[in-house]
């Protein structure tokens, strides 16, 4: 944000009323000149909507895909090269945009940064948003590109027997792309951050972000993007794979998960992770351990480990702010935490490539 923009953002938070020729009368420039800055601070997300609605409450900022996921099931044993009678279903993903869905779901003031294409699947992406509240003001629909989509062909079983994904247009998230939103980003009380994004852009943006980054892998191909920026992050949302990946150890106790924690990061202070499993569904709310359904309130804490899920690790040192508790050890977090992510992902069952 330049000089002049902090300036004209100030004398409208003190009068959110004002116009722009008053502006620019205290300013002493032209009216363009004022409605030039004005369009700037909005496509930074500093004021949204008309009126010069000033962001003040606090918010999450995702920074990462949305995509078309397109299923297709056949009704019998695959045959290859021919056409098989089947199912067919769309649903929208994208692992940073099921975070932010579950997270205004839980009530919690979202804001997604992020790509998509001026085609049919960008706009059911920008409908969805409206329905839910997630705030798009910071993301970009770019003419001439393909919103990211990822299609699978699986047989009666379920099992996938083939995919492609298109996930060119994350290309275009450059360290460029992310500077003209760094003010907005910088704004949030967290920052949820995955590595669909080119390794560079990470690096950027954990090398210029103020607030507080929780990472997402997404994968063991993708994971490797986070080596370099580990000891930037608040916090890591791994599965038992991708932590070993990381940290260069087999998983199998948890005091191997806390030892991996260490090697991943010489500052963390512990780590909670399932011995078995290969991973939760993407889009978890918040850190912790998740639950398919809501845990009976006698539920022990910590509780069985059910196969497949995980916890957070949280690194270099505890954040402050109202997501500190978020981001700290799971076993410290209060049963409505873990109830309401428990309902969310009853509520809604997401994917995420």
């Amino acid at each position: 944000m330049t000089q002049r923009e902090r300036q004209l953002l100030e004398w409208i938070r003190e009068n959110p009323m004002i116009s722009q020729q008053e502006l620019a009368d205290k300013a002493g420039i032209t009216r363009s000149s004022v409605a030039v800055h004005i369009s700037n601070l909005m496509k930074k997300g500093c004021i949204t909507g008309k009126g010069y609605i000033v962001r003040t409450a606090p918010y999450v900022a995702v920074v990462g895909g949305v995509n078309m996921d397109i299923g297709a099931v056949s009704a019998g044993k695959l045959v290859a090269r021919d056409s098989n009678p089947g199912h067919v279903t769309t649903s929208l993903g994208g692992v940073g945009r099921n975070i932010a869905h579950n997270l205004c779901l839980l009530g919690q003031q979202t804001a997604m940064v992020t790509v998509m294409g001026d085609d049919d699947f960008g706009r059911r992406v920008q409908e969805n948003a409206r329905d839910i509240g997630l705030d798009l003001s910071a993301s970009a629909v770019l003419p001439n590109c393909r919103t990211g989509t990822y299609l699978y062909i699986a047989g009666p079983d379920g099992d996938m027997a083939l995919a492609v994904n298109d996930m060119d247009i994350y290309q275009r998230m450059t360290p460029d792309f992310l500077r003209q939103r760094l003010d907005f980003i910088n704004g949030a009380d967290l920052v949820v951050l995955e590595t669909n994004l080119p390794e560079d852009s990470i690096r950027w943006l954990c090398d210029n972000c103020r607030a507080p980054i929780l990472a997402d892998p997404v994968s063991t191909i993708k994971a490797e993007k986070l080596r370099p920026v580990l000891g930037k992050l608040a916090a890591l949302k791994p599965n038992r794979l991708e932590a070993e990946l990381l940290s260069g150890m087999s998983i199998r106790t948890p005091e191997d998960a806390a030892q991996a924690a260490r090697c991943t990061s010489p500052w963390a202070r512990r780590a909670s992770m399932p011995p078995t499993g290969r991973g939760v569904p993407r889009g978890s709310p918040v850190p912790g351990a998740m639950w398919p359904t809501p845990p009976a309130a006698e539920t022990p804490w910590p509780p069985p480990w059910p196969p497949g899920w995980f916890w957070a690790i949280p690194l270099p040192t505890r954040p402050a702010g109202p997501w500190a508790q978020a981001l700290w050890p799971a076993r410290q977090k209060p049963p409505s935490t873990r109830l309401c992510a428990g309902i969310t992902l009853k509520q809604f069952s997401t994917g995420g490539k």
